[in-house]
């Protein structure tokens, strides 16, 4: 997952359903499956860096496959091929942004006449082309989810005709099945093995988005009016306080133009503990319990790889399986990191640039679930799809998404000793619980 977005995560206090109490039969049956279970050797067993295509990601994805055998499963694996990322590519974002920067003071400040009006329209159209981008954010994100499968094909392509000559790096999802004689739903469980680091820490990373975002509007806001009032009398705003939009501009240059930069120049010293260990741990667990629960649903426990690279794990299980899925029948929940900071916490609605509600039916559910536990849980809103449900959420199918914030995602912070057990435990218990529900 993205760390822009994960940032943006902001928790609602709301509770709903106050007048449930506990349920002590529950809590006691719960506890019974769950007192011998350990999520967490599953992480301490994972606790290193797991890049997308690398041969850490490829012992991790034989841990999983062991486990599930373990767990008495029959486990798929799903190889495909990675598309590579330019660097230079990466780059191009941060340096045209940048450059626009620049231009619209040389604009405003050296060029005269008539082609600054028509400059300045043209600087302006960027930033109402981001707004109106945000705006059709999820049509954006489906595009860019078939442009990455796209990218896998062509790949595929290009080296069953020989024609791809530099080193090939493979990405592997696991999963098994839990298939009951008579099921009326299908449950996706997902969770992403990968891991990545960035440059700057996820606090840092918060500050240089806070300045960066409000340094931004500051300086449209001044440019647009600079112009407005030059139309209609003789004040030129700019000449006048070209010092405050100078610094103005650099400020949200540097601040935004090192976010943006630092994405190109991903490392692999995370242990992706929280992000997402967590859930990959949770899932093999539950792969174990639901032997024991058997409960009258079909389960699919799946793990993706290159979740970090750009959820090509995700599409290209979705792509290649579509055809198969049964919209009515199917839920997907993504447990995609039980970061450090508690409660629990499932995203209601992906805010404020996309206006999709999480299936209100399971989160309601397990709201119910907590209360009876004694489990304090929260909903809470994203800001975008950023993790491997989008696929299913975006072609509409029923879809939530467990994710708890942690200060140490995408850093070299983010290992086994940071996870917070008590907090992966719960989830859990939560789990178990639904579980015990659909029996």
């Amino acid at each position: 997952m993205n760390p822009e977005n994960k940032m943006n995560y902001k928790g609602n206090q709301k509770e709903e359903n106050p007048s449930i109490s506990k349920d002590q039969k529950l809590i006691e049956e719960v506890e019974s499956i769950c007192k011998e279970r350990e999520p967490f050797k599953h992480i301490q067993e994972l606790d290193y860096p797991r890049k997308a295509g690398s041969l850490e990601e490829s012992k991790a994805a034989k841990y999983i496959e062991n486990t599930f055998r373990d767990y008495g499963f029959d486990p798929e694996l799903e190889e495909f091929y990675l598309p590579s990322q330019s660097k230079a590519l990466n780059m191009l974002l941060p340096v045209l942004f940048i450059g626009w920067g620049l231009f619209s003071f040389i604009n405003i400040m050296f060029i005269p006449g008539i082609l600054q009006y028509i400059f300045a329209f043209l600087v302006l159209l960027v930033p109402a082309l981001i707004f109106i981008a945000l705006l059709k954010l999820e049509i954006i994100f489906k595009r860019m989810l078939s442009r990455n499968f796209q990218k896998i094909q062509d790949l595929t392509k290009q080296i069953e005709k020989g024609t791809f000559k530099t080193p090939i790096q493979k990405g592997t999802n696991i999963y098994a099945e839990y298939i009951p004689e008579d099921y009326q739903e299908h449950l996706y469980l997902t969770a992403h093995y990968d891991s990545t680091t960035l440059k700057f820490n996820m606090k840092s990373m918060k500050l240089l988005m806070i300045i960066g975002v409000l340094g931004f509007f500051i300086y449209i806001f001044g440019y647009l009016s600079h112009y407005l009032v030059a139309i209609f009398t003789t004040i030129h705003l700019f000449a006048k306080y070209w010092p405050f939009f100078l610094v103005t501009l650099i400020l949200f240059l540097i601040t935004l133009g090192a976010a943006l930069f630092s994405r190109g120049f991903r490392t692999n010293t995370s242990h992706g503990a929280a992000d997402d260990l967590t859930g990959t741990a949770l899932i093999l667990e539950l792969a174990n319990i639901t032997k024991i629960i058997q409960p009258k649903l079909k389960i699919t426990f799946i793990t993706f790889t290159a979740e970090e690279k750009g959820l090509f794990g995700s599409i290209y299980h979705f792509n290649i399986h579509k055809d198969s899925f049964q919209t009515e029948k199917m839920r997907v929940v993504s447990i995609d990191m039980i970061g450090e900071m508690p409660p629990l916490s499932l995203v209601s609605k992906i805010k404020p640039a996309l206006s999709l509600p999480m299936d209100p039916e399971f989160n309601n559910k397990m709201v119910e679930l907590a209360r009876k536990l004694g489990i304090k849980l929260k909903l809470g809103k994203f800001a975008y799809p950023g993790s491997d449900f989008a696929s299913w959420l975006l072609n509409g199918y029923k879809v939530n998404w467990f994710i708890n914030p942690s200060k140490f995602i995408h850093s070299p912070q983010d290992v086994g000793q940071n996870v917070n057990q008590s907090l992966l435990n719960e989830c859990l218990r939560l789990f178990t619980a639904y579980l015990i529900e659909k029996t």
